[in-house]
């Protein structure tokens, strides 16, 4: 069985902590998205002591996938397979900035991230400001490919 703690153990290094990062996300902490983390941890450890599901608090925690495009063909993904069984296409802006709205007040951070790639949708950039303004920390994943198909070449020197 893995343990996190022997996937640690094999690094030479330890893990860096980033810090303008860890200063960014403390910045955005408020007494009630603190008291709503509170909430959510009580109801967890009360439905495990009475062994009856209770729910306190709004989450603190959400994930978006901004689209369910991507640009690999990956076999074992329903991305890639082009296979949905579900509603395909773009995450709407406005239920993006709706959903936001109610939530922003108890979220600690979002994650941007599913099955397709974020960048592919053309209002991500905006969704992930938004976000930014509204006081929570926006967390993204990306397919590396994509952002390497991307990066501009540097110009080779002439000698």
């Amino acid at each position: 069985m893995w343990h996190f703690g022997a996937i640690f153990a094999q690094r030479s290094q330890p893990l860096p902590l980033y810090f303008h990062d860890s200063l960014a996300f403390i910045r955005k902490i408020r007494p009630k998205k603190v008291l709503n983390l509170i909430r959510v941890l009580s109801s967890y450890y009360v439905s495990q002591w009475r062994s009856k599901p209770m729910q306190w608090g709004k989450p603190v925690t959400i994930s978006f996938e901004p689209t369910t495009a991507c640009n690999l063909r990956c076999p074992e993904c329903p991305s890639g397979l082009r296979s949905f069984t579900r509603p395909t296409g773009n995450l709407k802006a406005d239920f993006f900035r709706n959903t936001i709205d109610q939530l922003y007040k108890d979220l600690f951070y979002l994650i941007f991230y599913f099955q397709g790639e974020p960048y592919i949708n053309p209002a991500f950039l905006d969704m992930v400001k938004y976000a930014s303004d509204k006081r929570s920390t926006p967390l993204l994943l990306q397919t590396v490919i994509f952002s390497m198909m991307k990066m501009p070449k540097k110009p080779s020197s002439p000698d």
